[in-house]
């Protein structure tokens, strides 16, 4: 029996939010969209200020300006989600919170409180012993609580994203077979469970993508991530959203259980270590392997040379993805470039966070 064939305008490789939001601003544009890809584990819903490292740490890496650009970048975002999906997802208002594992990395957090109050971005830097005062952790150098940071149900907005997606006419289809795509000078072609899927154009809308492009293999660092579900109890609270200098670890509570993962490591060892009122019986669990770029930022833009487009927020980012989606959407219709310099494709990379 043969195998159907379904041509499209556009395939978008990936199922998670990025994907959704790309093939919706797709479809919206009266394009012919498929998504394709394998279902995706919604992360712990932070929606973070900047990338995961002191404010100090990146304006030694990016200049003053440039620092200042990627947390009010961050801050535009934030009112974007907020206005489109926040009632969708419960989006909340409560800051979050970065942790310092070692004294260097408090140090750090310490120098970074005047430098964010004077480039007008509010926060409260606490020590180790104030920390564990207010909060019920155990081992944290110090932690910096950053007012522009939100906690919202991330499964609920990727089950948002996903309905008015298909409600605008895209089509979701499974990934069939270890490839996610055969990719040729005249388009791409993307197997599924029901039958191959053709178009001109691919959109590259999750990190395991990447590897179709060698400009983007080469650009992205691969880890294993590991998630757990604490169920919630009675005492002193837990900063949250919450996550450690690095990104090595993040979590969220606002839905009651505590949602924590750990990159390269051992979430329950991690909960026994800093989180002692939460270790012990666990719920859902989870692994997948995330793409994490060598910046730390999204990437978006074409790929030369080939017929793909990358769309990719970076792990553990949701702040950049509905603006991140009409970026890439606007430029792939249209050729002109709205992305921000620092986030477009075509960057050189940096060293590794």
């Amino acid at each position: 029996m043969s195998r159907r064939h379904t041509a499209a305008d556009v395939v978008v490789l990936g199922s998670g939010l990025t994907a959704c939001l790309v093939a919706l601003e797709l479809a919206r544009a009266g394009k012919r969209t498929v998504v394709v890809g394998a279902s995706e584990e919604p992360a712990p819903g932070h929606v973070p200020s900047g990338p995961p490292l002191a404010y100090v740490d990146a304006v030694r890496r990016w200049g003053r300006a440039g620092a200042g650009e990627l947390w009010e970048l961050q801050r535009s975002a934030h009112t974007v989600l907020r206005a489109e999906w926040g009632q969708a997802c419960d989006m909340g208002r409560a800051g979050g919170f970065t942790l310092a594992t070692s004294r260097t990395e408090g140090l750090a957090l310490a120098e970074s409180e005047d430098l964010l109050r004077d480039d007008g971005f509010a926060g409260e830097f606490l020590d180790g012993f104030l920390l564990e005062a207010r909060f019920a952790v155990r081992g944290f150098a110090a932690a910096y609580w950053a007012e522009d940071e939100a906690e919202l149900d991330a499964v609920a907005l990727a089950g948002a994203a996903r309905a008015a997606a298909l409600a605008a006419g895209a089509v979701l289809l499974d990934a069939a077979g270890a490839g996610l795509a055969d990719v040729s000078p005249s388009g791409v072609r993307a197997p599924t469970a029901e039958g191959d899927v053709s178009a001109p154009v691919a959109v590259l809308a999750t990190a395991e993508a990447a590897r179709l492009s060698p400009d983007l293999a080469g650009s992205f660092a691969w880890r294993e991530s590991r998630g757990v579900e604490l169920p919630a109890r009675d005492g002193a609270p837990v900063p949250s959203p919450a996550r450690a200098c690095g990104g090595g670890a993040r979590w969220t509570s606002a839905a009651g259980p505590l949602l924590l993962e750990v990159t390269g490591g051992d979430p329950a060892a991690f909960a026994a270590e800093h989180l002692p009122q939460r270790a012990g019986p666990q719920g859902r669990g989870w692994s997948r392997r995330l793409g994490l770029s060598c910046d730390g930022l999204p990437w978006i833009g074409p790929l030369p040379g080939r017929p793909l487009f990358a769309a990719l927020a970076g792990a553990a980012d949701l702040a950049y993805e509905p603006l991140l989606s009409r970026w890439a959407v606007s430029e792939l219709l249209t050729g002109r470039d709205a992305t921000p310099a620092r986030l477009r494709a075509a960057r050189a990379a940096s060293a590794m966070l």
